[in-house]
């Protein structure tokens, strides 16, 4: 292919995935949830006070927090978009968009532009990779990293010995934002390196030296903390029965799970179905020598190891999350579309005619549901609402706001209490925080810092009530946060019921 025809057609498959990336959340129609208020939180200390954050958001494991890199990815959005949590939810996009600009940039050079284009096209419509692309959450950046590791990880295979090296770059910046999938990814370069030794490729104690007496050193206190972890999960399950993380292994709970990665990256209406397509093409692309492909076979062996690995990792313990896995749906999806691309041309078209319209039956329902207004409380246009309704209803004074949430904490609402307050309404409500005198020092960072501007206070409350969770829980809340007050009125705001009343 013509140079000229291959960028023009590149630069059109990255405006189109950011165009169906960027019009669905217009008009703040995504979701900002108590994890995104929980980053807000922690990254306007950045952006307003200028304070260097050294860990970032908490992991699974108490006490266990990734690294900072996530909030500062995030904060530069923030700052973009003067606060606005579009900020992070762009810089996400933006992300996504980049991660098909650096497959179809590395796969024009190793394969072909053709390949390059075919893929970098039929990634738009895998909507497992354009979900990570739908709000800002810390282990999305994962799936560009993943790529970026396998790639690498190719090139040594290869023979480029420094790409062993410099794979440990991705494997450290997801150190910063999913640990879970990063420690999977660190085990699979261990065992790549030992299959090299053992080719003799390289020296043990370069791997030894690379793989175990470095990452002791700079990740002591996060090996410390997992094998602290890993004592008390044994401890608990011994003496009670309980489940730690560590406690026990999941083989058949993870079989199923993994199950359902492997079909959702071929065809999501079953999994009998995709493993027959898969043993099919995988036949055809040995056949036809596919492993001996210098990138192709190469790029094909080290994901469907990897995934067999991941499996082994996460059945080991009970800690596994979704999110935790969100490497392996594009990689599988692209090493399909590569083994695809060597075989016949006429069968390739027929599978993928089969595969694509499989996955247009997951992508458009839910992409054109996403186009409408959500109900869903924890949408940001109904939780702007909610604000607006009581800014509206204060009658000229200052204010306190209470908050029930089913989650542990209300992060989301004291973002916005504050930013949209400030910003809109020029002063912040007088207290506002889960239940009248709680500590907000003890989940909010600087939390005193954040209560100013306010004006005349002691006359009006609140009570914003989120729906769900336990009715015994919102019974107490409910009877401590009313005390002393009298209904004056009640609407409900965004699928919020929203109270107002007056302090007797």
């Amino acid at each position: 292919m013509k140079s000229k025809p291959y960028w023009v057609l590149f630069f059109s498959i990255l405006v189109f995935a950011f165009l169906i990336r960027v019009i669905p959340p217009q008009n703040n129609n995504f979701f900002f949830t108590m994890d995104q208020g929980n980053d807000a939180v922690h990254v306007r200390e950045l952006t307003e006070r200028g304070q260097l954050p050294v860990k970032g958001p908490e992991t699974g494991i108490a006490g266990l927090y990734a690294g900072p890199g996530w909030y500062y990815f995030i904060g530069v959005g923030y700052k973009l978009f003067n606060g606005h949590p579009y900020g992070a939810l762009f810089v996400t996009i933006l992300l996504g968009v980049a991660t098909t600009a650096f497959i179809m940039w590395q796969l024009k050079s190793r394969v072909s532009p053709y390949v390059a284009l075919f893929i970098g096209t039929s990634l738009q419509f895998y909507w497992f990779f354009y979900d990570t692309s739908r709000w800002a959450f810390n282990p999305f950046p994962l799936v560009f990293l993943s790529f970026w590791f396998v790639f690498l990880l190719v090139n040594f295979l290869q023979g480029k010995k420094r790409s062993f090296v410099y794979a440990l770059i991705p494997i450290a910046l997801g150190f910063n934002t999913e640990i879970a999938g990063s420690v999977a990814l660190f085990v699979f370069h261990f065992l790549v390196g030992l299959h090299q030794v053992i080719k003799k490729k390289i020296a043990l104690k370069f791997l030894l030296g690379l793989d175990v007496v470095l990452p002791t050193i700079l990740l002591l206190p996060l090996t410390l903390r997992l094998f602290v972890e890993f004592v008390q999960s044994k401890f608990i399950f011994a003496q009670t029965g309980g489940r730690g993380f560590f406690s026990s292994t999941t083989f058949g709970e993870m079989g199923a799970r993994f199950g359902e990665i492997f079909s959702i990256s071929l065809v999501p209406q079953s999994l009998l179905i995709s493993i027959l397509v898969f043993v099919f093409i995988f036949y055809l692309f040995a056949k036809n020598g596919g492993f001996k492909d210098k990138f192709a076979g190469k790029f094909v062996s080290l994901v469907i190891v990897l995934f067999i690995i991941s499996y082994l990792l996460f059945s080991l313990n009970s800690a596994w999350r979704d999110w935790h896995t969100v490497y392996l749906y594009p990689l599988l999806f692209v090493s399909f579309l590569l083994m695809l691309a060597k075989i016949s041309k006429k069968a390739a078209a027929i599978v993928w005619g089969g595969v694509i319209i499989s996955q247009l039956l997951v992508f458009v329902p839910r992409y054109l549901q996403y186009l409408q207004p959500s109900n869903d409380v924890s949408v940001l246009k109904n939780e702007m609402s909610v604000v607006d309704y009581v800014y509206s209803k204060n009658e000229g004074n200052g204010f306190d706001v209470y908050v029930y949430t089913p989650h542990v904490y209300d992060y989301n609402w004291q973002y916005l209490f504050w930013w949209q307050g400030k910003n809109k309404y020029g002063f912040v409500p007088c207290e506002y925080t889960i239940e009248p005198g709680f500590l907000k020092d003890t989940y909010v960072p600087s939390s005193a810092f954040y209560a100013k501007p306010q004006i005349g206070c002691g006359k009006i409350i609140f009570l914003v009530i989120e729906p769900g969770g336990d009715p015994e829980k919102f019974d107490k809340w409910y009877e401590k946060a009313s005390k002393d007050t009298t209904l004056v009125e009640e609407a409900e705001v965004g699928g919020v019921r929203v109270e107002k009343r007056t302090i007797m």
